[in-house]
């Protein structure tokens, strides 16, 4: 939309795919002068009837075309209404006012537009960027078929060229966005990308959350929600947080029905209903203040110590010691068991080393804050970009419930938090991914994305005594299990009885000529905890797939792969492999000639019968099978064909 006349912007070109519309968008913005009027608030109420699907509000597309009954053309229908834009329920809309000037020949139609957004004070363009972000673009009342459920909602960003006014920060506070300010074309380029910026990160902020499932009851839930959140970005790592909210059931104010409300620690509701994400009032547990929709404020990142000192982080760097808090595992400086080699680098100096290691658990050594100061804690944590939470009940019979969260990141972490208080457990790095961290510590906005520990964890918890406390004076324990995605090939299983001092049970690794797991690919299979009767023994078992062969990353068609063509079946106490299904050749257990393809998703496992054992895997493939185990181990696969190409 263009604006420069005496009434309101007309449209060049209608919202539409930047790859159809990217050229016609240059060649148009390249043939505009410069001259005319500011009507911003006519433009801004044109561009909020866009989105309504409204009446053509004044003009249509040519400067010079003011009739009553626009002509037809893309995006205004043969009755001169818009076209809205809105094509999905809570997608994501926005609108950014670029000015060289305060308004001019802005107050012909203020009637009009106080009408709709009510009355204003001064000039109407921050009532109307409220009114879009407050309010439902396309409500109920005109979507009887009820196509647009929840509220469609406009951010709006506001750039000032060569001006800087109150109106234009205001309007933009209200409006959900951004106040961007620019004197030349640099500064100008610089702030449109921080606009588009902006929005990608809003468009891409995921969550995960992870329910609190009674350990002792699985039929109860408590109230508790715990989300692992991430913003994507540029360069190798990117932000990511650990928060907790409420579940809680509230009536409605409008039908009187109860409703499940996500709430924040004040018990205000905390989810805008316009983004689906958290509003910019929510204040999460551990906060200190309202942390909203804004990853890296707040949450567990926020509850890092100061002291970095203080952080317990481990990693797996001597083979003697399966506990992981013995200071030969410590990630620290004095460990002698660290060296250039692990971070990729054997010729790295002992200057370098110790900025790298400090930088990995969490010194602000690049000074990133910009507070002068490079020996302070970093307060960061990585985006979980697959990792859902997983929690544990430590004590059923405290109130509140004793529980700990467990995440991996793409830092290459796995955190154990205080389920209470945020704060950190331990953190826990495999000395396989400490060679990624220089990358992350240097990376640029050309930097691919790395990834760590991305997987999902599975939880085994055993109440020996059934006290519903898990302690380790008895046979209680606590483990965890882990794969990578992306990260790798590995798989690593934690014993966290004791949270504060978590040991290294077994690491499986694939793609090891000769080895067990030769065939295993990147880790993308969360695995299955269960039980089954091999030749009449029982044995407590993770039952995962092959994994993904990266072979599939540059096809476009059906392709064999040479890896990940299995199905596993190890024993959950010490990693060994029990069984497993492959290729024709492979010596597997199983041979199926048609398992020609890598196997990322994780199985179904099924207990037919009843009796607390697996019966049934299914399992499907990158061709599109469906592998279907029918009485695992004892009798074999049913194959199903792929669907036509």
């Amino acid at each position: 939309m263009v604006f420069g006349g005496n009434e309101g912007a007309y449209f060049k070109t209608p919202v539409g795919p930047i790859e159809d519309q990217r050229n016609t968008i240059t060649s148009k913005v390249d043939a505009l002068t410069a001259g005319g009027n500011t009507p911003l608030s006519e433009s801004l109420f044109q561009a909020m009837r866009y989105y309504q699907g409204e009446d053509v509000f004044i003009r249509s597309t040519d400067e010079n075309d003011a009739d009553s009954n626009p002509k037809t053309v893309d995006g205004v229908a043969a009755n001169g209404s818009f076209i809205s834009p809105i094509k999905f329920s809570c997608q994501p809309n926005y609108a950014v006012v670029l000015t060289d000037g305060v308004p001019t020949s802005d107050t012909n139609h203020e009637e009009t537009i106080e009408g709709v957004v009510g009355s204003c004070s001064g000039n109407c363009l921050d009532e109307i960027a409220d009114h879009m972000f407050t309010e439902d673009m396309i409500p109920s009342a005109k979507d009887p078929s009820d196509q647009f459920p929840g509220q469609q909602k406009v951010s709006t960003y506001t750039v000032g060229f060569k001006t800087d006014q109150t109106l234009l920060s205001d309007t933009a506070r209200k409006g959900g966005g951004q106040y961007l300010l620019a004197d030349n074309a640099s500064e100008l380029t610089t702030a449109l990308q921080k606009v588009l910026d902006d929005v990608r990160a809003r468009s891409t902020t995921y969550v995960a959350p992870g329910i609190a499932v009674n350990t002792f009851d699985r039929l109860n839930h408590l109230n508790m929600l715990y989300y692992a959140l991430f913003q994507s970005d540029k360069g190798a790592i990117w932000d990511g947080n650990l928060k907790r909210y409420k579940l809680t059931i509230q009536k409605d104010d409008t039908t009187g029905e109860a409703k499940a409300v996500i709430v924040d620690v004040n018990d205000n509701a905390a989810i805008d209903e316009a983004t689906g994400f958290f509003k910019e009032t929510a204040r999460s547990w551990w906060s200190p203040a309202a942390d909203g929709p804004n990853v890296r404020e707040g949450g567990a990142a926020s509850q890092l110590p100061e002291a970095t000192s203080n952080r317990k982080v481990f990693s797996n760097l001597s083979s003697n010691r399966s506990d992981l808090s013995h200071s030969s595992n410590a990630l620290v400086t004095n460990n002698n068991n660290l060296t250039g080699a692990d971070f990729g680098n054997s010729a790295m100096s002992s200057a370098e080393l110790a900025e790298i290691i400090n930088w990995t658990r969490g010194v602000d050594v690049k000074d990133k804050d910009g507070d002068s100061e490079t020996t302070d804690a970093r307060k960061f944590l990585a985006d979980p970009l697959h990792s859902v939470p997983q929690l544990i009940i430590y004590d059923a019979t405290s109130t509140p419930q004793d529980i700990s969260i467990f995440y991996g990141d793409n830092q290459g972490y796995i955190h154990g938090v205080d389920g209470a208080n945020g704060a950190s457990h331990f953190s826990f790095i495999p000395r396989e991914l400490l060679k990624n961290q220089p990358t992350m510590m240097n990376s640029t906005d050309q930097s691919s994305k790395v990834y760590g520990m991305d997987g999902s964890l599975v939880t085994w918890v055993k109440d020996a005594d059934r006290d519903g406390v898990i302690g380790s004076s008895n046979d209680d324990f606590a483990r965890i299990y882990g794969g990578m995605r992306r990260g790798g090939k590995s798989y690593y299983a934690l014993d966290v009885t004791d949270r504060t001092s978590p040991k290294l049970l077994w690491k499986i690794t694939g793609g090891v000529a000769n080895s067990d797991f030769e065939e295993l690919a990147q880790t993308w299979s969360k695995p299955v905890k269960t039980k089954v009767d091999i030749n009449g023994k029982l044995y407590e078992v993770l039952i995962f797939s092959g994994g993904y062969d990266t072979n599939q990353d540059s096809v476009d068609v059906r392709t064999e792969d040479s890896s990940g063509r299995a199905l596993y079946v190890v024993d959950a106490e010490t990693g060994n492999r029990l069984w497993w299904a492959g290729p024709a050749g492979s010596g597997a257990d199983l041979e199926l000639a048609d398992m020609k393809y890598s196997i990322p998703a994780s199985p179904k496992v099924l207990d037919v019968n009843g009796d607390g054992l697996a019966d049934q895997v299914y399992v499907g493939d990158m061709e599109g099978r469906f592998c279907d185990l029918i009485s695992i181990i004892r009798i074999g696969c049913r194959i199903l064909p792929p669907p036509a190409a």
